[in-house]
């Protein structure tokens, strides 16, 4: 069993991750011919976060990383179609 202060950690180095590994695939030229079809790469990290830590710390990686993402990325509209997207799939 792991401590509160273990799984805050923990959360907050994965979101670090994800958050970093969501800004240099928005960096990447995308490889479909469709716009707006990314891999998805940051996703693995939210998927990891759901089966270590549980429900409750993966919607707060998924919910930071796009927050944060999106602000970084300077495109706010499309924090709200890719909440509604992995808020769906928890």
């Amino acid at each position: 069993m792991k401590t509160k202060t273990q799984q805050l950690v923990l959360t907050a180095i994965i979101t670090a991750m994800a958050l970093a590994s969501y800004t240099i695939e928005a960096a990447i030229p995308p490889l479909t011919p469709v716009y707006g079809i990314k891999l998805g790469i940051a996703n693995i990290f939210t998927i990891f976060t759901l089966y270590a830590l549980g429900t409750p710390q993966a919607a707060a990686v998924l919910l930071l990383r796009n927050v944060l993402g999106n602000i970084l990325k300077g495109q706010i509209l499309t924090h709200i179609y890719s909440l509604a997207g992995g808020l769906l799939s928890l």
